[in-house]
């Protein structure tokens, strides 16, 4: 069954580089992968920047909101990592999607074309029953997202969604 959790505030700090103790003994694992291409040429995977950290058995997807990028997610990565098999990757606004070119403002237009592309990249990656956190805008294309492909998504954590 999948739930839903709502957390309505959430203050987010941008950043360029992952923060690391000297008493942190969490090893990450980048990792790629590619697919069917869903569109992009080259497969989504490489189009959104999706990266893959730690080794855990549940994939946890960690998807930034408005005007950010994967980045937003650098300080909990290294935690997050010791548990569980952290996806992220970037909206295709954000400055690391490749190709730039990737933004169609038709597409993009409503939360729609938004949700298509998760739901493509997480069957590019063959991944079912994740744990999503979306923040802002991601909360409401999880949400899209879930109900177009229910099998993808185990629990759905809503970091202060975005109205549609």
């Amino acid at each position: 069954m999948l739930s839903y959790i709502f957390i309505p505030q959430l203050h987010s700090i941008h950043h360029k580089h992952f923060f690391f103790s000297s008493s942190t003994t969490v090893t990450l694992l980048k990792q790629t992968n590619m697919g069917t291409a869903c569109g992009y040429g080259g497969g989504i995977v490489d189009a959104l920047n999706a990266n893959f950290y730690g080794n855990g058995t549940q994939t946890l997807v960690l998807a930034h909101g408005y005007g950010t990028d994967q980045t937003v997610w650098r300080y909990l990565i290294p935690f997050l990592a010791c548990y569980f098999k952290v996806l992220v990757f970037d909206l295709p606004f954000a400055p690391n999607v490749r190709p730039s070119s990737l933004y169609d403002p038709k597409k993009y237009s409503t939360f729609n074309g938004y949700a298509q592309d998760l739901v493509c990249l997480l069957d590019e990656l063959n991944l079912n029953k994740t744990i999503y956190v979306g923040h802002s805008m991601s909360a409401m294309i999880g949400c899209l997202a879930a109900t177009k492909k229910p099998q993808l998504f185990e629990h759905l954590v809503l970091l202060a969604g975005s109205p549609m």
